[in-house]
């Protein structure tokens, strides 16, 4: 599990919880370099533990990030920037997919509004999806996405037609968006 403010430098930290014993045992102590701020839903693909932080890493917009069980390391995966493909802060964690990739959402960037990602671990290799379009697609997304069917279903807080929001679904097999509410 992570953990938001903990660790020493106020950035958060990941901790083991050994349900036998009832221990906590940190494993990381996140910094400004990984990051800041975690992410709710971390993955996990063979011997490592996949997230998101928010805030830092190199250019100040949030990282992904991946820990090796075996080796006991941390490592930044991916930057986020202002700059191209200009999205940054994701708000929440990753999802793990059928095809080995992870999912995501920013609150920021692309139109100003953030969009949904994927992101391949094999090569590092991130592509933004979704571009949020806030009267149409919604915006400002701190959504973990979930997978159902084939489709990412996630949710963005501010716009639509009604200004409230909306739900939509990402499906992987034929790369469409749409609006559901």
């Amino acid at each position: 599990c992570t953990n938001n403010g903990a660790g020493g430098f106020n950035a958060g930290a990941m901790f083991e919880f050994d349900y036998v014993s009832g221990t906590f045992t940190k494993k990381v102590r996140f910094n400004a370099a990984i990051g800041v701020s975690p992410g709710t839903f971390l993955a996990n693909i063979g011997n490592y533990m996949y997230g998101t932080m928010h805030n830092g890493g190199m250019n100040g917009g949030g990282t992904i990030w991946a820990y090796d069980y075996v080796a006991d390391t941390t490592g930044v995966l991916y930057d986020f920037s202002s700059s191209s493909p200009n999205v940054y802060y994701p708000k929440a964690g990753v999802t793990l997919a059928w095809n080995g990739k992870l999912y995501g959402t920013t609150y920021q960037g692309g139109t100003g509004y953030g969009c949904l990602f994927e992101f391949n671990p094999v090569g590092n290799v991130f592509n933004p999806l979704v571009t949020f379009n806030n009267p149409v697609t919604g915006g400002s997304s701190y959504s973990n996405p979930f997978l159902l069917n084939n489709k990412l279903y996630y949710m963005n807080p501010q716009g639509g037609t009604s200004n409230y929001g909306t739900f939509n679904a990402y499906d992987l097999s034929t790369s469409t968006n749409a609006v559901l509410y």
